[in-house]
């Protein structure tokens, strides 16, 4: 334990803590796509097969029906969970964007901009998770119209914010002269690209998740590179 400790006292306390919070990123991502897992009652619609992906993009009753059933329902109270989880990850991955701006505005201030990103696509996403708790409470006869439309509104604006957060880290690691924080800027700038399509294409927005997590990880591990360099 020692020899473990030694080794990480190398490394600067920006540094370690960006690892921490991407290995909790990664992990939570993980259990939100575990267990509790979703029945057979819940079918996927216009070919979105992950229930809470098509819940974001639901364009009607009929769809919540095909996705959640009407309350109760097992499948409502998982969805639920999710979205605890989803809270712990908005914290997360909040956290790590900060970092990575603080790090990364050591030698271009301009990274500050990222967190900003960072803060209006957690908000965003704090009230996407919000409404979707709301519409597992209700039942189908009450939900609104408005509801669902409003939902499909902040998904779309957290999941854009989170390209445009991801792809802000990217130019500036890109621009780093480390080999390594340029590959975890291409990366990153694959994973805006994923994110950026998924938006017209939703059943792709499966995988922003994972995406967003990945090029965070990058960030994360090269994050010494750009740290260190001269604003030069």
């Amino acid at each position: 334990m020692s020899r473990i400790a030694g080794l990480l006292n190398r490394y600067h306390p920006m540094e370690r803590t960006a690892w921490l919070l991407a290995a909790a990123c990664v992990v939570l991502t993980v259990v939100s796509a575990g267990r509790p897992g979703f029945t057979n009652a819940s079918r996927p619609v216009r070919g979105i097969e992950a229930p809470v992906i098509a819940l974001q993009t639901a364009r009607g009753v009929e769809e919540l029906d095909a996705i959640l059933s009407d309350a109760p329902s097992p499948d409502r109270e998982v969805m639920r969970v999710k979205q605890f989880v989803d809270f712990v990850l908005i914290a997360a991955y909040a956290a790590l964007f900060g970092v990575l701006a603080v790090s990364l505005a050591r030698v271009r201030r301009a990274a500050y901009g990222i967190a900003v990103l960072a803060g209006a696509a957690a908000l965003f996403d704090i009230l996407e998770n919000a409404s979707i708790v709301k519409i597992v409470d209700t039942g189908l006869q009450a939900v609104q119209p408005a509801m669902l439309d409003r939902l499909r509104v902040l998904s779309a604006w957290k999941t854009a914010l989170q390209g445009a957060g991801i792809l802000a880290c990217s130019v500036f690691f890109c621009l780093s002269t480390g080999g390594r924080a340029r590959l975890a800027g291409l990366v990153g700038l694959a994973a805006a690209v994923l994110i950026a399509v998924a938006l017209f294409h939703h059943p792709l927005l499966r995988w922003t998740g994972p995406a967003l997590a990945a090029a965070l990880c990058g960030y994360a591990v090269t994050l010494k590179f750009p740290t260190h360099e001269s604003s030069s």
